[in-house]
């Protein structure tokens, strides 16, 4: 990815390529996946996730919604505590880590907010942020299994997801490709 801007990035891959880093970055969870938050950390501190008190043990635990594990898949990697909190720290630890520019905030915050209207299957704000950073688009032909796909929410994502990955599969075997 080293010498392309992550808007360059994003702009370049297909509806099935977004779709499908969004579907891996969940199952492979680079982060622990709270869909509440974009990016956050605890260190050795008892929290609440899911109504449930759990003591998370001595260094630090990133949690990341289906955003963040996308961006994630697509780096190859998670991002770090310490980058992780704040969209402007996901921003400069992306540009160091790979040398390329990251600084035009409406990348990351679109994408992060595309990808998250995607999640809740909200065809029409997908779409809004998608033409605005210039990423491709859902194909006509997909809209309305799209919209019968389950709500990846905090209380049943896993239990959602294999759906997303059939449609995935289906996509790529009937080679969904970005619209011109």
């Amino acid at each position: 990815m080293k010498g392309i801007s992550f808007g360059q990035k994003i702009q370049s891959m297909s509806f099935v390529d977004i779709l499908d880093a969004m579907v891996t970055g969940l199952e492979r969870q680079w982060v622990n996946v709270d869909m509440n938050t974009y990016g956050d950390s605890y260190h050795g501190k008892d929290i609440t996730i899911f109504g449930k008190r759990i003591n998370v043990p001595l260094g630090k635990t990133c949690f990341g919604c289906a955003a963040t594990n996308t961006i994630c898949q697509i780096l190859n990697e998670p991002i770090p505590a310490d980058s992780i909190y704040y969209r402007s720290d996901r921003r400069a630890f992306i540009h160091k880590k790979y040398q390329i520019d990251c600084y035009n905030h409406l990348d990351l915050k679109y994408f992060e907010h595309a990808i998250d209207a995607l999640r809740l299957c909200n065809i029409n704000t997908y779409s809004f942020y998608a033409e605005c950073i210039g990423i491709a688009s859902i194909p006509e032909e997909w809209l309305e299994e799209i919209k019968d796909l389950p709500l990846l929410t905090n209380n049943d994502w896993k239990k959602g997801l294999p759906k997303w990955r059939k449609l995935v599969d289906r996509m790529k075997d009937k080679g969904v490709e970005k619209p011109n």
